[in-house]
């Protein structure tokens, strides 16, 4: 009787520490699920503090210069690899800055753009944010760089309206 005693004791024993293992396990479940959720809140909130596009977060006057002007371009037709050689060296010309510079920025803000479709009000916000940083006459400067990337021509009304809220945005006119 004792050794039947001695082995219901030991499956006890055995069962109890099996539950416990069980239940181990199932709280770091719970923690790390706890973990989780906690990560994709953060994450969320990282999502929101982000601009929710990338042409808000351009800080640098020469890209931003670089956007309006690629806005310009890009008001009548699509870009081309004429357009970009002439926009960067107009950029090599203005800014003094060497021809691998100018292309990058050229790229940048082709990217930049690529999404946008109200072109007169993103060239007046950025206007609008070019002017503490630069003087009235490197914002001329822009401007007179819009006319030399410009097709050959008459510009469109689309060119014309957009250059004119460049022109107000920029305190120009």
């Amino acid at each position: 009787m004792p050794i039947v005693g001695l082995v219901v004791a030991l499956l006890l024993g055995a069962v109890l520490i099996w539950r416990i293992v069980a239940y181990i396990k199932a709280g770091k479940a719970v923690a790390d699920t706890a973990d989780d959720v906690k990560a994709l809140l953060r994450r969320h909130g990282w999502r929101h503090r982000l601009a929710p596009r990338p042409i808000e977060a351009v800080k640098d006057p020469m890209l931003m210069a670089a956007v309006i002007l690629m806005l310009t371009i890009r008001c009548d037709r699509d870009v081309t690899q004429e357009d970009r050689g002439k926009l960067a060296a107009e950029m090599m010309r203005a800014f003094r800055i060497d021809q691998q510079m100018a292309e990058e920025l050229v790229g940048e803000a082709e990217f930049l753009v690529r999404d946008v479709t109200d072109y007169p009000r993103w060239t007046s916000r950025l206007a609008a944010r070019l002017v503490p940083l630069c003087t009235v006459e490197e914002r001329g400067d822009v401007l007179a760089m819009a006319a030399v990337t410009a097709p050959a021509g008459e510009p469109s009304d689309r060119r014309k309206q957009l250059l004119a809220s460049y022109r107000e945005a920029a305190r120009l006119a």
